[in-house]
């Protein structure tokens, strides 16, 4: 009997150790696994703000190539439409100006722009 008495506790004592154990290995992988999905869940997020702000600057680039398009059209038909000849002195003087300021120094605008 002494040795019955000696072995049900320590049995019960192994099996107490055994599910503690075990429950603190489950109770690590859901830790792990709640991480885990709070990280994909944080990164999901970032891409799905990332694509929304992409979107955006794409369509405000459409509105601006659209804004750009129609300035284009508007110089080009008031060339069009501008009476041949000569250009005025205040035309010229006017784009003399623009010219100097972007830094030119070709042999025709000095020659175009010399004295203006």
């Amino acid at each position: 009997m002494t040795l019955g008495r000696i072995i049900a506790p320590m049995a019960g004592a192994i099996a107490i150790l055994i599910l503690v154990m075990l429950w603190q290995s489950a109770s690590h992988r859901a830790e792990t696994a709640e991480r885990d999905l709070k990280a994909e869940t944080d990164r999901a997020n970032g891409q799905t703000k990332r694509a929304g702000q992409l979107e955006q600057t794409a369509l405000k680039r459409l509105a601006d190539d659209a804004e750009v398009a129609a300035i284009g059209k508007g110089m080009n038909d008031a060339i069009s439409a501008a009476p041949a000849g000569t250009p005025s002195a205040a035309s010229v003087a006017l784009n003399c100006d623009r010219l100097r300021r972007a830094g030119a120094t070709s042999d025709a605008f000095k020659h175009i722009c010399g004295g203006h």
